[in-house]
Order: structure tokens, then C-alpha cells, then sequence
């Protein structure tokens, strides 16, 4: 069949005037699929992260006109429709065909680094589809890591596309040096060394650069941390891969000032808690606490001064039979007078001693002193 038989079609049957019409249409596959970049055809894809770049796909020849779809996937992904940026422009050839121009505004993401990209036909319903696959080459600026530990620095290129040239594409910048860049101590794979001995805030660098753009990776040691012994002792040169600095009086704290510190500390909290026990033995020594009202004397031994005459208590009332009287009459009160010695007190509840019966029914004479007894509560006022 050819392109000519498209058309309306009837057809007759019997005798009778019915008419039954039918309407052929002649599809014709394209005739061919390419994807160009900058007017070359091309498998490989190549674009810069970040960039847009213009990628066209063109159908020829095909009748109808078909549409142009776009696809793309990262590598071992799954692919997904791209939309954004697409474009399509028809051309007729004038004998029936129609050539389809599709074109993408495609800006990469390095993740789509050695994925595909894809365009394909679309629209024909009898004819087959046409596709075209290019390689993505998505070019990307080094991504840099950056460790410190046993005086050296590794610096690790983790992807860049282009690759990264070593040594040459590898420098170290130390203290913002940088017209004064450091060399790499040496190199393998895809990191590079700098033995160095750092203070503790040095401001380490390293610049990886390759065709697309230079990237930074950063060290800078924790401000405070205690520098390694040699960093701090170590005099300064200009020799590549070694770094120093001038001792640092104030690179952490002074641990003797803390000692004697903690220790003058103890010795003034001694002293207010002396001068404390002081003031209150002192303060309860001029107190006086007589809440019965009771005489109060001094007690030998107690502090006072033993060679000062003691007043005796005067004896109590005695009743018919010779016997104390058990009221309160028979007990003497006496105000204490002011204590400046801070003697200590007892409180005397005195009684004179019964005297004894000889058995007939008379009392026995007492010709000495009475005796006289004392409860005694001491205190200190």
C-alpha cells in the first residue's frame, strides 16, 4: 500500500442503493531517529552540571506527524519523563510525510552521570515507534573530603568528572596562605598527603581542581583544644610541609593558678566557719534561759571563777514536825544576775533533811547544821 491509497472507500452490496463507506488512512513509520548536540549526531550526551544544554531529536519522514517524548535515568535507576524545557516543530515534505524536530533544554545533575537519555516517536497507532539512546556524560566539579590525624592531612577526591590530574590538581593552603600553596607530601588513587604538624587553630585547606571547576575542602582544628607539645614548641620555618607556630601563653587553662585558687578557697571557708563557732558560743554564753524562775548559781568547774564565795540558799519554812513545806513557798527565787564570765549555772531546789526519830516517840536533837539537799539542772546562760 502506498501513500496514495490513503483516501475514503464505499463499498455496494446487492441490488439496493445502501452504501457503506469506510476511511483508510495510510500511517507511515519514520524513516529515521537521531539525537544531535551542536549539530553533530551523537551517543554521548555531554553536558556540565548546572549548564542548560539544547539537544534535539529529529523524525523524519513519517506520515502523520508523530511526537517527540524524552526519558532520562541515573545509572541502575529507574527512568522518569522529562517535561520541562520540550519542544517540538513540524516540517512538511510535500509528498505526504512530515519530518518532527524535537528539542530539549536539559540542564544535568551529576547524578545522571553515565545514565541514558532517550527520545522516541509517539502518536502513530499502526506503526511502529522509533527510538534513539545516548550515554549521559555529565561533567561535575571534584567533590573533596578533607581528615587530619598523626601530623598528616588526607585529601580524597570521593567523584569528579572529569578525573582529577594528581599531583598537579591537588594543593594545600595553610593560614590563608594562599600565594603560598603547599605541594602534596605524596599521593595514591584518588587522595593526596601533606605531613604537617598543626597548632590548635590552624586554618588547613585543600583546593582539588580539575576541567569543569576547583573545589575546597576545610580542616580547622577546635579553638581551645589542646595543641600537640611539639606545635607549641616547635620554631617557625618556611620549610614546605612542616607548620608551627610561636609558643601560645593562652592556649588553655593555667593549672596552678586553679590549684592555689581551690586552696586559698579552703582556707577562707575554715575561717568563716571558726569565726561562726565563735559568735555563737560567745552568743550563748551571754544568753540566759530561766523559763521556771529558779535561783541559778554558778557550778565549780563549770568555767567561772571557783575562788568567789558561793551564797547559800536560805533554809525553808519547816512545819510542825519538822519537815520542809512541799509548797512553792519553801523554794527560793533569785533572779541570776548578769553573766559576763559565761558561767555555767544550776538550778537548786533545796530541802532541809527530816530529823530522825529515836524509836519512843521522841525526835532525836540535831546540834549540828542542818543538811540540805539540791535537784540540780545545769545550763549554760
Amino acid at each position: 500500500m502506498a501513500i496514495e491509497d490513503d483516501g475514503r472507500y464505499y463499498c455496494k452490496h446487492g441490488t439496493t442503493d445502501e452504501v457503506k463507506y469506510g476511511i483508510r488512512t495510510v500511517e507511515v513509520r519514520s524513516t529515521e531517529l537521531k539525537m544531535t548536540q551542536d549539530g553533530s549526531d551523537t551517543s554521548n550526551v555531554v553536558v556540565t552540571e548546572g549548564e542548560t544544554s539544547e539537544i534535539v531529536c529529529t523524525a523524519k519522514g513519517a506520515r502523520p506527524a508523530v511526537e517527540i517524548r524524552w526519558y532520562h535515568k541515573t545509572n541502575g535507576g529507574s527512568e522518569s519523563r522529562i517535561t520541562a524545557g520540550v519542544g517540538s516543530t513540524e516540517v512538511d515534505n510535500g509528498d505526504g510525510t512530515f519530518d518532527t524536530v524535537g528539542t530539549l533544554n536539559y540542564t544535568a545533575s551529576k547524578d545522571y552521570n553515565d545514565g541514558q537519555l532517550r527520545c522516541q516517536t509517539n502518536g502513530q497507532q499502526v506503526a511502529a515507534s522509533r527510538e534513539h539512546i545516548s550515554t549521559l556524560n555529565v561533567r561535575f566539579p571534584p567533590d573533596v573530603t578533607l581528615i587530619y590525624g598523626n601530623d598528616r592531612a588526607t585529601c580524597t577526591v570521593e567523584s569528579a568528572n572529569p578525573p582529577v590530574t594528581t599531583p598537579g590538581g591537588f594543593t594545600f593552603i595553610v593560614n590563608n596562605t594562599d600565594s603560598d600553596p603547599y605541594p602534596p607530601t605524596s599521593c595514591e588513587g584518588n587522595a593526596c598527603y601533606l605531613d604537617l604538624k598543626v597548632d590548635f587553630d590552624t586554618n588547613l585547606r585543600c583546593n582539588v581542581t580539575n576541567d569543569v571547576g576547583t573545589a575546597t575542602a576545610v580542616y580547622l582544628a577546635e579553638p581551645g583544644a589542646t595543641p600537640p607539645p611539639e606545635s607549641t614548641t616547635k620554631p617557625a620555618t618556611t620549610e614546605k610541609g612542616v607548620v608551627s607556630k610561636s609558643p601560645n601563653t593562652d592556649a588553655g587553662p593555667n593549672v596552678g593558678a586553679i590549684a592555689a585558687g581551690v586552696v586559698v578557697g579552703i582556707i577562707v571557708l575554715a575561717v568563716i566557719i571558726a569565726l561562726l563557732v565563735y559568735f555563737l558560743v560567745i552568743r550563748k554564753g551571754n544568753k540566759t534561759k530561766n523559763s521556771q524562775g529558779s535561783e541559778l548559781k554558778p557550778v565549780n568547774g563549770s568555767g567561772g571563777d571557783s575562788s568567789k564565795p558561793k551564797d547559800r540558799p536560805t533554809p525553808a519554812p519547816r512545819n510542825s514536825k519538822g519537815d520542809a513545806h512541799d509548797n512553792e513557798e519553801g523554794k527560793k527565787k533569785v533572779k541570776p544576775n548578769d553573766n559576763p564570765d559565761g558561767l555555767l549555772y544550776a538550778q537548786l531546789d533545796h530541802s532541809n533533811k527530816p530529823a530522825r526519830n529515836s524509836g519512843n516517840g521522841n525526835n532525836i536533837i540535831r546540834t549540828e547544821e542542818p543538811t540540805e539537799y539540791a535537784d540540780v539542772k545545769t545550763f549554760i546562760v
